[in-house]
């Protein structure tokens, strides 16, 4: 327990000496705070506390430890800045003051030892943790104590509440496959022999999704027999590889009874005598439909029958919607857990098909991963592991962002992001976190709002990241600051007409970019 640890120092450490306290919580930090002032005065000890309120303040303390005489009796020297910046941030000045504080303690660490009696506590943020470790690695080697301050309620997952506003009309970047041919029209190939025959020539070189390596053999040598080439398929086997074609297109046309018909009789095809990864492609089409009508106890048979039969075969080549279709099957069942691991395939199998891929479709297909995958987590009641999804997510995002300049769809995927990432901490009781990801969303929709010309649907986001603002502010004991935020977004939008269109456009996870990754057609 941190106080019985804090107060064994007190007790038992005579002279100087330093710790570090980090806390993602000002509140809790707050009472222990409070709980060791009680204590040092109940031993009639001097405890003296320090709280920077600028980076500047912060920056000059060092300073002052070896200056202010009224420290140097002090049993205790207290100096807390719990302020934070979001991960990647392109201003970092609370972070760079941290590792500049400590690397001059380190430097003065002698003469500081000279002139105070006591010991000097730093309570800071855990996202400088690292930071503040390397920055000074001799005064992190010495330190008399360091730990972090767990939320007691960290695993207090709040489902109800709603998703942040989404901007932009981005489109999906999900690796679908592109149809070769009109599914009608492959469907009327299948039943004619002589346009089959024609066809499977002109994709002979084409091979079930992804794209299969061409046949290898062993070099001929002196003495050995060449190996045979592999014998054609067989008719009803190029039959059965055309209807699956046509299910998949039927499928991204919509057309679900179609698509059911042709991967049906592609299956009675298929399981006399066929092509294991057309199999598993008819379990993916399979799979979809009955998710389509509801039916999640037969989809989850049939997806999991294509990931096996095509992990199979390919291994490490399995299509990543594929793992995207079988978490949205998991998220319907209430599977939580398991729609996170799908999730963690896809972005395995995502990035192993994107390798050296460093272009912004890339960075964003990834980023869309990372995002299902924290949502994932977060509806699994892990809510610090989705933070570090969405801290993720907000990295690459902002590499777009760099790469694409200050546009209002490459904006509107940070701030989105920033939202995300502060749910997970606020979810994580990591008010810091969530504080600092709010602030700067916020400053992006501001922008956004004043480019709009005042557009009624990105108003509508603006009060929507104040209000988020506003509570994280009040939950940080900041009350007075967190009800003039939300007193901001209640008058953007009194009077103001709602936004067209439908209201999931504007508050649904899908508003962004219309429909999301998972099918794989």
């Amino acid at each position: 327990m941190a106080w019985e640890y804090l107060r064994d120092r007190l007790d038992n450490v005579i002279g100087f000496w330093v710790g570090f306290v980090f806390s993602p919580v000002p509140a809790e930090l707050r009472t222990l705070r409070e709980r060791v002032e009680r204590h040092v005065t109940a031993e009639n000890h001097a405890m003296v506390t320090l709280v920077p309120s600028t980076p500047e303040e912060l920056l000059g303390l060092p300073t002052r430890l070896l200056e202010d005489r009224s420290l140097a009796n002090a049993s205790l020297v207290w100096i807390e800045a719990l302020h934070a910046e979001a991960p990647g941030a392109p201003e970092t000045p609370w972070t760079r003051a941290w590792e500049q504080t400590v690397i001059e303690i380190e430097a003065l660490f002698e003469e500081v030892r000279g002139v105070l009696l006591g010991g000097i506590v730093l309570a800071a943020p855990p996202g400088v943790v690292d930071p503040v470790s390397k920055a000074a690695p001799d005064l992190w080697q010495v330190k008399a104590m360091s730990f972090l301050i767990t939320p007691r309620n960290a695993g207090a997952v709040r489902p109800s509440t709603p998703l942040p506003v989404r901007g932009g009309t981005r489109p999906s970047t999900s690796s679908m496959r592109v149809a070769p041919a009109d599914p009608d029209d492959l469907v009327a190939i299948s039943q004619n022999p002589e346009r089959l025959k024609a066809w499977q020539a002109e994709n002979s070189a084409r091979a079930s999704t992804p794209s299969m390596p061409a046949a290898s053999f062993a070099p001929a040598t002196m003495g050995s027999r060449p190996t045979p080439p592999p014998p054609p398929p067989r008719p009803e086997v190029i039959r059965a590889h055309a209807l699956v074609e046509a299910a998949e297109g039927f499928l991204r046309q919509g057309r679900m009874q179609d698509a059911k018909d042709a991967a049906d009789e592609a299956a009675t095809l298929l399981r006399v005598r066929g092509d294991a990864l057309d199999e598993a492609r008819v379990f993916a089409v399979l799979a979809e439909i009955a998710t389509e009508n509801e039916d999640l106890s037969r989809a989850a048979v049939h997806v999991q029958k294509a990931l096996a039969m095509y992990g199979a075969r390919m291994p490490g080549q399995v299509p990543p919607a594929w793992y995207c279709l079988a978490a949205r099957i998991a998220r319907e069942r209430r599977e939580h857990v398991a729609a996170s691991r799908f999730e963690e395939f896809a972005l395995g199998a995502i990035r192993a098909m994107r390798q050296g891929d460093e272009g912004p479709d890339a960075l964003l297909e990834l980023s869309d991963a990372l995002e299902r995958i924290g949502d994932a987590r977060l509806a699994a009641n892990k809510p610090a592991d989705a933070a570090v999804a969405f801290s993720e997510c907000l990295l690459l995002r902002r590499r777009v962002l760099s790469a694409m300049g200050e546009g209002p769809e490459a904006l509107g995927e940070v701030s989105y992001s920033l939202k995300r990432l502060a749910d997970a901490c606020v979810h994580a009781s990591d008010v810091i976190g969530a504080v600092a990801a709010y602030r700067e969303a916020v400053a992006i929709d501001r922008k956004l709002y004043a480019r709009s010309g005042k557009n009624a649907e990105v108003r509508y986001q603006l009060a929507d990241s104040l209000w988020r603002f506003g509570d994280a502010l009040t939950t940080s004991g900041e009350a007075e600051d967190g009800a003039a935020v939300s007193e901001e977004a209640t008058r953007l939008l009194a009077g103001a007409e709602p936004p067209s269109g439908p209201p999931s456009r504007i508050f649904g996870p899908g508003s962004r970019r219309g429909p999301r990754g998972g099918r794989s057609w």
